[in-house]
């Protein structure tokens, strides 16, 4: 995936504190990132998602405004929007095993630990947008599908999953994984 790539996405980032946002916003528009939106709660970010209808939520884990993993899980429960299936980069300073197994539970496709390199954003919004799993919807959940391996014996539980809207055609995704 290349910068020029980058410019049909449409990125929003979910964060409160203004040097982190103005400093990955740069990041952004250093990647010739087409669109960013902004949202400083998860009001705001509701509100954004409708609007923008983004490609990419970035998500800053150190918020004081909202809990990121309940946003992310409520998002993944929210079955009459095509965000259920939005790949989530979640910025984060902590690493432990713990924090990323309730981070992949509640729906993030891939994490972004600080600091933050321009690089290693363009390599998790890569990263997230090659990963785009089957969608599923399962009890209270609805995104992507967290379980690995095995895919096989899963098939026919994917042939009767909901089909997202995906904002990108084959084109446009094989433009940004750099085929």
């Amino acid at each position: 995936m290349t910068g020029r790539s980058l410019k049909s996405l449409t990125v929003l980032m979910l964060d409160d504190d203004p040097r982190m946002r103005s400093t990955v916003r740069a990041m952004l528009r250093a990647l010739e990132v087409g669109h960013i939106g902004e949202a400083l709660d998860d009001v705001r970010a509701h509100r954004e998602l409708d609007r923008l209808v983004p490609d990419v939520l970035l998500c800053n884990e150190s918020m004081h405004s909202t809990d990121v993993l309940d946003f992310v899980h409520g998002l993944r429960r929210w079955t009459a929007h095509p965000p259920a299936g939005l790949p989530v980069v979640l910025l984060s300073e902590r690493g432990s095993t713990a924090r990323l197994s309730a981070a992949r539970k509640a729906g993030v496709t891939e994490f972004l630990w600080k600091p933050v390199s321009t690089r290693s954003l363009h390599e998790s919004i890569r990263r997230a947008m090659e990963a785009r799993r089957p969608s599923v919807r399962v009890d209270a959940y609805c995104g992507p599908d967290r379980r690995r391996g095995r895919v096989a014996d899963r098939r026919h539980e994917a042939d009767s999953a909901p089909a997202f809207d995906v904002r990108l055609s084959d084109a446009e995704i094989k433009v940004l994984l750099g085929n």
